[in-house]
């Protein structure tokens, strides 16, 4: 059986795991505060101009 968590983050975007891993970032304290809450406004930013299948690539934003 499959925990539900793993099934969570199989349908995560690529973007909202970079967020996930923002928070968790910013919570250690790997980044400073406002650091990470401005890596946070740029993805929240760009985020709704991508389709859904750039949203699951990073290396396609990039590219563009």
């Amino acid at each position: 059986m499959i925990p539900l968590l793993v099934i969570k983050q199989e349908k995560m975007t690529k973007f909202q795991e970079l967020d996930s891993f923002i928070d968790s970032a910013g919570m250690n304290h790997k980044y400073a505060e406002n650091t990470a809450m401005g890596y946070k406004a740029a993805l929240n930013l760009f985020e709704p101009q991508f389709n859904a299948h750039e949203r699951n690539s990073v290396e396609l934003v990039k590219e563009n």
